[in-house]
């Protein structure tokens, strides 16, 4: 007895085996992509170390405009309320946090070899944001501005 296949099986069968293939391309493309992003994170890390690195502790003892630019994508300050002795709701600090272009805060690296760092190494990347916490609303008088500088 001799089988016939039909058209409508020959096309399921290469539909089934395109389908196949082009799932496994769709996986390797998501890697590629993931990797690609990976690099770019380490490019624009090198950029900003390249850029900022070499003298970075005494760009902070004045740091500029330029090299908080640089570093900071957004900073958000948002009031906070707590209740007063009065039960009465009140202003009582400022939210603060900090959005960084590069993720380094609590960042790090990874030494290849810990006895011989000249090997090389990996940076472990950290977190975007810095929630700095509240800050305090600083209450009553003047402090020291309201003293009179001059007595007769």
């Amino acid at each position: 007895m001799i089988k016939y296949i039909t058209l409508d099986c020959i096309f399921l069968i290469i539909k089934k085996t395109l389908d196949e293939e082009k799932e496994s391309l769709d996986t390797a493309k998501s890697q590629f992509v993931g990797e690609i992003d990976e690099l770019d994170n380490k490019n624009d890390w090198i950029d900003w170390i390249t850029k900022y690195g070499d003298d970075i502790s005494k760009r902070f003892e004045k740091p500029t405009t330029e090299l908080l630019e640089g570093m900071i994508d957004t900073i958000v300050v948002s009031p906070t309320f707590a209740l007063n002795r009065d039960e009465v709701e009140k202003q009582s600090d400022h939210k603060l946090i900090v959005s960084f272009k590069q993720p380094i805060v609590e960042d790090s690296i990874v030494y290849e070899d810990e006895k011989n760092k000249s090997k090389g190494y990996n940076v472990v990347n950290g977190k975007k944001k810095l929630n700095a916490g509240n800050l305090a609303i600083l209450k009553g008088g003047h402090g020291n501005t309201a003293k009179k500088k001059h007595r007769n």
